[in-house]
């Protein structure tokens, strides 16, 4: 009777821990399962507030780690079951399999919304200085198209200098468009994931500067025009005062 009780006893415990050790899994599979919720969205797309998602989502990585110290304390008590009640031993095993593949989706999911939050951040940067230059190309354009005209050869003079000026500052736009087309490739080439935004920004502000190049020549050649006329004028000017001078000296 003895020997009886003590068996029905034993199995008794052990029917308390398997279930014991169920409940744990299951409430660390609930867990694991919101948190993969969390780590899955894509609030990364919205660059808005990108500097406390990456803050909330370093402590998400935190509390995961906190949280690895329980599952290493879950799979450790399912292979002492294993052990010590062979007759459940596959169960176990099939629960401590499925816990630990969840868990690694979680702590893949959890790396890879980190890396795009990172990435989504760097294109927020690149789309800044892709915003700054096309403004600053938007007034470029308007000063190109100025209708201002000279009235002499000063004025002339000055309004191609003021052009001449503009068309420097157009080539060191060029440059700078350039180099941010190129930082976009390289975005690009990491594996971004909005790869294709990235893309058509950078080809917009090339098209963007290139637009600018024959209405720069445009105006340049007709400020030119307007230099040569302009000095033709004064020369035809100085001789006709020049033959006035002459024409008073011989009259007297």
């Amino acid at each position: 009777v003895r020997q009886a009780a003590a068996q029905r006893r034993r199995a008794l415990l052990a029917s308390l821990a398997h279930l014991q050790f169920i409940a744990s899994v299951e409430e660390l599979q609930a867990w694991i399962e919101d948190k993969t919720r969390t780590a899955k969205d894509q609030s990364y797309r919205d660059l808005a507030n990108l500097e406390r998602k990456l803050q909330k989502h370093e402590a998400f990585e935190r509390e995961l780690q906190a949280n690895e110290k329980q599952l290493r304390n879950v799979e450790s008590v399912g292979q002492s079951l294993q052990k010590s009640d062979p007759a459940r031993a596959q169960e176990v095993s099939e629960k401590l399999d499925g816990l630990h593949t969840a868990w690694e989706e979680l702590v893949a999911a959890s790396r890879d919304k980190g890396s795009k939050l990172r990435q989504a951040a760097a294109q927020r940067k690149h789309r800044r200085s892709i915003d700054d230059a096309k403004a600053r190309l938007t007034d470029l354009e308007r000063a190109l198209h100025s209708e201002e005209t000279s009235t002499d050869l000063r004025s002339c003079k000055r309004l191609l200098n003021q052009h001449q000026a503009l068309e420097q500052e157009l080539i060191q736009w060029e440059t700078r468009a350039q180099g941010l087309s190129s930082a976009g490739a390289d975005l690009v080439s990491s594996g971004h994931f909005d790869a294709p935004a990235i893309e058509r920004e950078c080809q917009q502000l090339l098209q963007a500067t290139e637009k600018l190049k024959p209405r720069a020549q445009k105006r340049r050649e007709s400020l030119q025009t307007s230099l040569q006329l302009h000095k033709f004028a004064a020369e035809v000017a100085g001789e006709l005062d020049w033959l006035s001078e002459r024409a008073a000296g011989a009259a007297a």
